[in-house]
């Protein structure tokens, strides 16, 4: 009946109303909006009047002492229950209806989003079932500045930031965010960095319970921005591999959504997604070890003259009567008063939206004049009015950016990761309180600073976590103490190359012993996407020492291959603390055959003392550079050349080739080049690069010598390297060494100085080099571009790095007498073929050998001691 009445009253007003919406229910941005576009379509949210009382039922919770877990599950269902009852009828109308579409209920605060044609909309906010009808606005991020344009990663350094909060206090008690979640709300976080890629939670967890992608944004994390890395890595930030600490709590995991997604934008209907889902991501009401504690927001809507309903209120409290705390950034645009972004500006008890002000983490602490201030405008007296709660570091703050970067970022956007990380680690020691009461630890707790007392320029002042902790006891509550790590590996980083190939692919991992006893083994299981395989450690590792593992001929397909890596069975038990055991990397796997090297005639073994020589094999197109590396990752250089020795040897070693590639494209030098430029500087040619390389050479023709400069940009102008050369004789080959950057339509030229020579004669664009370069056509002065000759810079010499990285040669010592040693003398090491001078005799110098096998290099062969041989091709042999 109800449900008729609802209706009858709808066409009833809407004939009082005609077109227009209904000002009690229809925001004013709605209704702005409505007015511009009456017979549009609307993005809106439609929230029921009938709904479950939160603080009440919270209020229930407290009074029943109910478990996190119990309380979970009652709300949940709860909420349920009540939005299936309300939304049915309304669902069931919306299906027929041709005047609303993409219609997606949620049960978290009883709202429905959906796009509705604007006389339909009319309707609807006449409705006495809706109590608030909003447009779907669009969060902005709290404006944040540039201090440095990078900040490079600190070796064993901690930031200033965190010990202005006293968090390595809380770290020396063992507390570190171990076994907590973090949730970023912001621009998505970039998953390879080496201060976060170790901690995301779906390294070990199904990525639909650690990453909420909107609008199909994404399936795994990123960050359209570096706003949500930036935030991230100060919340829980450490690259194990050098001990940089950027986060509070580094060693809890995180989760993340990109609600500010740049071109993706879900709006106000996004963000309850993404509350709704933190509140059971795996939809399951019973767990809550897959829910975050603590979600931050360095997001708002500023200049909003303090709207105080936003739609927000009803979620924050569904989360809070379980364990999540809600965190805000206080919003940039301070020193005025009310300027407390919505809807951080909430305030429906002392810390129900806790929104953060910024200070600088130096000296007395002050506030930065861009910090939003208080009073909210939103009714309520005393502490309720003023903001924001609390202060913490947010100048100047280091922390990660995309890319494996670092950079000085400041804002309350940088403040608020720093409570959310103190909350993380106070969850550490009190697992079963609610995100309320730790707040309201920080809250309480915090040192006063500006006018005496709360105010509202720093709240309750700058937040001191072991205070916090010290408060939590004084309450009654028994911290638990940290996790044992009495048995405990830590992985601590996976060195992996760049390009890979199916038949050589092989990975180094570097792990820790964090426990308190001598490893002795250790179990290493890897996937490439196939079945895990495994690989057996033993040995003797201290407590705090590390250990590095290669592990090589991995099977893997080509392309873009997920590496997931994980410790286990240390010294043959369970790992006290196995969720820092996992990593993840990104693998690429070039479909191609790895470079051959080897030893001397591939002898196989050598006696003890023996020098070895060690060769590169090259047959295809161009030629190879060679590098050789006592390490399959970094390392010593030990020599460089397509042929080195290396030795005496006394035990079996393996060494690493890494070959870099030499090929030609562009037009051949011809035996003159065509006509002189018309004097005009800028022209070139234009190319794109599929891929990054090295341009080494190119050669060029001229009347008048003398200086010139050469230039590659990109098609923007970004200038990507520059060769100021002086040329003397025609042709010349002008050695430029540009390290050219993939992209399309880049520009190489001449820059500056008197003309070059073009070509008329069997022009043909493209040039191309499969999957690197392709040299399109010619540029003229006012980059206009021309096909009918070719712009002066002939045979390009480019290099790239081998797709399948270094090749492992093993030499293998035994021991042995009566060797043979091997020695030979040529008449000549250097021929010139021009002169008919391409004969070479060996004479043998050899002692106590009987048998010779030669290999000449160029696919001939000769079993004689003192053969001679005449080689017919430029090479090296």
């Amino acid at each position: 009946m109800r449900i008729f009445f609802a209706l009858m009253f709808t066409a009833l007003t809407a004939s009082v109303f005609g077109q227009s919406l209904n000002p009690y229910t229809a925001t004013e941005r709605l209704q702005d909006e409505f007015r511009a576009d009456p017979d549009g379509w609307h993005d809106v949210l439609m929230m029921f009047s009938d709904r479950v009382d939160i603080l009440s039922l919270n209020e229930s919770f407290i009074t029943r002492d109910l478990s996190l877990s119990e309380r979970n599950v009652e709300l949940i269902t709860t909420l349920k229950t009540k939005a299936d009852a309300v939304q049915a009828p309304y669902l069931e109308a919306f299906a027929g209806s041709s005047d609303i579409r993409n219609v997606k209920p949620f049960w978290i605060s009883n709202i429905i989003w959906a796009e509705v044609k604007g006389s339909y909309l009319a309707e609807l906010t006449n409705d006495p079932a809706f109590e608030f009808i909003d447009t779907n606005w669009q969060p902005e991020l709290t404006e944040y500045g540039c201090e440095d344009v990078a900040a490079p990663p600190v070796p064993n350094g901690n930031e200033p930031g965190l010990r202005a909060i006293e968090a390595d206090e809380m770290w020396a008690m063992g507390y570190t965010g171990y076994g907590t979640i973090g949730y970023v709300i912001d621009t998505g976080v970039d998953p390879l960095h080496p201060a976060l890629t170790d901690n995301y939670r779906g390294n070990g967890a199904d990525v639909a319970e650690s990453w909420l992608g909107f609008n199909n944004f994404a399936d795994y994390p990123e960050d359209c921005d570096g706003h949500g890395t930036h935030v991230a890595g100060t919340m829980c930030g450490l690259d194990r591999s050098t001990n940089d600490t950027i986060g509070v709590a580094f060693n809890a995991e995180w989760t993340a959504s990109p609600l500010i997604t740049c071109n993706h934008g879900g709006g106000f209907g996004a963000g309850i997604e993404a509350f709704q889902w933190a509140l059971d991501p795996d939809d399951n009401p019973a767990t809550i070890d897959d829910m975050p504690d603590v979600c931050n927001n360095s997001w708002g809507q500023p200049g909003n003259d303090n709207v105080c309903n936003s739609g927000y209120e009803s979620v924050f409290n569904a989360l809070e009567a379980t364990k999540i705390a809600i965190v805000f950034a206080a919003g940039n645009e301070g020193p005025g008063e009310m300027t407390v972004s919505t809807p951080q500006n909430g305030n429906q008890s002392l810390v129900n939206v806790f929104s953060v002000g910024a200070v600088s983490s130096s000296g007395n602490f002050p506030i930065g004049d861009f910090s939003s201030r208080g009073p909210t405008a939103c009714p309520g007296e005393g502490s309720l009015k003023i903001k924001p709660e609390v202060s913490a570091p947010g100048v100047s703050v280091r922390s990660a950016l995309p890319g494996g970067d670092y950079g000085n970022l400041q804002g309350t956007s940088m403040a608020s990761p720093h409570v959310a990380g103190a909350i993380l680690l106070l969850r550490e020691a009190f697992p079963e309180s609610t995100g309320t009461e730790l707040k309201m630890a920080l809250y309480m707790t915090a040192i006063d600073l500006g006018p005496a007392g709360e105010d509202n320029i720093y709240g309750m002042g700058i937040i001191n976590v072991p205070d916090a902790f010290q408060w939590m006891i004084d309450q009654g509550h028994t911290p638990v103490a940290p996790a044992s790590r009495e048995n405990d590996v830590i992985a601590i980083d996976a060195n992996i190359a760049p390009q890979n190939c199916p038949d050589n692919f092989g990975f180094d991992v570097t792990f820790e012993n964090n426990g308190t006893e001598t490893l002795t083994s250790l179990i290493i299981e890897y996937s490439t996407g196939a079945s895990p395989s495994t690989k057996f450690w033993s040995g003797d590792l201290e407590p705090g020492g590390t250990e590095t593992v290669y592990i090589d001929n991995v099977a893997i397909n080509p392309g873009m291959r997920d590496l997931f890596i994980t410790l286990q069975a240390p010294n043959g038990g369970t790992d006290d603390r196995p969720l820092n055991n996992t990593m993840y990397r990104l693998v690429n796997v070039e479909n191609e055959e790895p470079l051959t090297a080897f030893p001397e005639a591939e002898l196989g073994e050598y006696c003890s003392g023996s020098e070895v020589v060690l060769r590169m094999d090259y047959q295809d197109e161009g030629y190879v550079v060679t590098e050789w590396f006592d390490q399959p990752f970094g390392g010593s250089q030990i020599g460089e050349g397509n042929t080195i020795t290396v030795g005496p040897l006394s035990e079996t070693q393996t060494f690493y080739a890494e070959g870099s590639l030499r090929l030609d494209v562009g037009k051949p030098a011809p035996e003159t080049a065509g006509t002189e430029l018309n004097g005009n500087e800028g022209l070139g040619l234009r190319f794109d690069a599929e891929r990054d390389f090295k341009l080494k050479s190119f050669v060029v023709y001229f009347d008048e010598p003398g200086p010139r400069q050469f230039k590659v940009e990109t098609s923007s102008g970004e200038t990507l390297g520059t060769k100021f050369i002086n040329l003397e004789e025609s042709p010349q080959v002008v050695d430029a060494n540009f390290n050219v950057t993939a992209g399309n339509n880049h520009r190489l030229l001449l820059n500056l100085g008197s003309p070059i020579r073009v070509d008329t004669e069997n022009v043909t664009f493209p040039y191309e080099l499969e999957d690197i370069v392709v040299i399109e056509r010619s540029l003229l002065g006012n980059f206009a571009t021309v096909t009918s000759q070719y712009q002066g810079m002939y045979d390009w010499e480019v290099e790239i790095p081998h797709y399948c990285g270094r090749v492992p040669v093993e030499v293998v010592i035994t021991d042995g007498d009566n060797v043979p040693t091997a020695d030979f003398v040529p008449s000549k090491t250097f021929v010139n073929l021009a002169l008919n001078d391409g004969t070479v005799d060996f004479s043998d110098a050899s002692s106590g050998a009987s048998d010779y096998a030669w290999n000449f290099g160029d696919g001939t062969t000769s079993t004689e001691a003192s053969p001679t041989h005449m080689f017919t091709e430029v090479g090296v042999y």
